[in-house]
């Protein structure tokens, strides 16, 4: 891995040698985004709120990635450009941002995506605001791959405008996702992180993995003990079929074994909260459904890669700890762990046959008795 020497902050406002220190990092993961990052880049370059830098990891590309991003980046001294070989996912763009990252707050910006113009201007009034919390979270709204926002556009938030009311614990994060019946957006960038929280908890994220915003935010909620949210969509994600978190391809599937693994191993070795692990077993078990199991989501996955993937998860005892944890999910989810465990023990076909034929027919038709009851 090739880096660019820098200098690090020291807590004290200054950087170690004594220049100033920027009040963010904004941490942008470039990879084969050519045709998207001068939006991205010239989104940051018009902020109004000045004091920050930009930290722009480059892995090894098939387009002309680099060349572009070293040309925004000579017109504005805030930006540093380091480079990498190709790693298959964000995860080594953030760590290396997390490592070089002078500012107080980070803020995570994938190189296809963009910002609001005043993104940076708000979170810094809102992070004073809040007394300066570990986690500031905020919405978002997703874009076709043109960068286009219709007038559908699916809004991405884990909070309600009422959230915005003071503080709360991560911990206390999670208690409002769930009281607010929507699913939790994972989503790494969906947050501004102060640097030395990453840093002492070792937030840090599985290299190559697709899923590893999902691994990464469910432990920064459980050990943040301030949190804060801000009702502005100051986020604009770009969905395209071609980027490296595309659910359709079974890399993304496959790597949902050792990303769950990783996050039972953490959960071990804590004393989390019944309603805690309620909440993280239903998420974590309807993922998994969904990913491995669900007749078109996973159609492209054969019953040889789910038997791989539960091998995977099997190993360092984690079969067992999935058990424990799968036992605090709701009713439905409960229902169907004897068949994930008969995938488990290497016969997913019969798991994969109830899933089609039972559990999502079932699921559909709770789901259609109850926006009937909802109209009525």
């Amino acid at each position: 891995m090739r880096r660019m020497t820098t200098q690090e902050g020291n807590g004290s406002g200054t950087t170690a040698a004594g220049g100033p220190r920027p009040f963010f990092s904004i941490v942008v993961a470039c990879c084969d985004v050519e045709k998207y990052v001068r939006d991205c880049f010239d989104s940051l370059t018009v902020q109004a709120f000045a004091d920050w830098e930009c930290v722009a990891y480059v892995e090894e590309s098939k387009d002309a990635t680099e060349r572009v991003v070293r040309e925004l980046a000579a017109a504005d001294p805030r930006f540093r450009v380091l480079t990498g070989p190709r790693s298959g996912s964000c995860s080594v763009s953030r760590n290396v941002g997390i490592d070089e990252a002078r500012g107080e707050y980070i803020v995570f910006v994938d190189g296809d995506d963009r910002v609001a113009p005043d993104m940076l201007e708000r979170l810094a009034a809102k992070l004073s605001a809040a007394g300066k919390p570990d986690m500031l979270s905020f919405a978002a709204r997703q874009t076709d791959a043109d960068g286009v926002v219709a007038a559908d556009a699916k809004r991405i938030s884990n909070f309600r405008a009422g959230d915005e009311e003071g503080a709360f614990s991560g911990p206390d994060a999670i208690r409002r996702m769930v009281r607010n019946r929507g699913p939790i957006h994972a989503y790494t960038w969906l947050n501004a992180w102060r640097t030395a929280f990453l840093r002492e908890n070792d937030l840090r994220f599985l290299p190559g993995m697709a899923l590893q915003d999902v691994d990464q935010t469910s432990r920064a909620f459980f050990l943040a003990r301030r949190c804060a949210y801000l009702d502005r969509e100051l986020y604009f994600y770009r969905r395209r079929r071609d980027s490296a978190t595309d659910t359709r391809t079974t890399r993304f599937i496959r790597n949902f074994f050792p990303v769950l693994r990783h996050f039972l191993e953490f959960v071990a070795a804590r004393d989390v909260p019944d309603d805690i692990l309620r909440q993280w077993s239903n998420q974590w078990l309807s993922l998994m459904y969904w990913i491995v199991f669900h007749p078109v989501t996973s159609g492209r996955m054969t019953d040889a890669e789910r038997a791989a993937g539960f091998k995977v998860l099997a190993e360092n005892g984690g079969l067992p700890r999935f058990r424990t944890f799968a036992r605090h999910a709701s009713p439905p989810k409960r229902v169907a762990l004897p068949f994930v465990m008969l995938a488990a023990r290497g016969r997913p076909r019969a798991a994969r046959l109830f899933f089609k034929h039972v559990y999502y027919p079932v699921l559909s038709l709770r789901d259609n008795w109850l926006e009937r009851r909802g109209r009525s």
